[in-house]
């Protein structure tokens, strides 16, 4: 197995998000034609930061994120796997708390 198989099979087991970012980041930049070596151009980030990013070799971070998006003109949200994003509300129920980290009752408006 070479290195890169064996980078695409970690990658693919059990993907970090960062990883799956990477993921988001490599296909737009395909639908839209660009190339690393653009969007390094565009980050002010050297060809081989951005490669390392894509690549999973280096993790991306808040920082990179935001510069990416800014780059490709969108959220940095944009770049998050659609499902991590488009999570339902509804599986989030409220709780109430009370000072002492007990369940109290809900207020309602007077």
């Amino acid at each position: 197995m070479t290195r890169s198989e064996g980078h695409h099979v970690a990658m693919t087991q059990n993907p970090t998000l960062s990883t799956q970012v990477a993921e988001e980041i490599r296909a737009l930049l395909a639908r839209r034609r660009i190339s690393g070596r653009q969007l390094a151009e565009a980050t002010g980030m050297s060809q081989s930061a951005i490669s390392a990013r894509l690549t999973g070799t280096t993790a991306i971070d808040l920082d990179d994120l935001q510069r990416i998006a800014a780059a490709l003109g969108v959220e940095p949200f944009d770049l998050f796997p659609a499902e991590l994003v488009t999570a339902p509300a509804a599986s989030v129920k409220p709780r109430v708390v009370t000072r002492g980290g007990q369940p109290g009752r809900r207020l309602t408006a007077s």
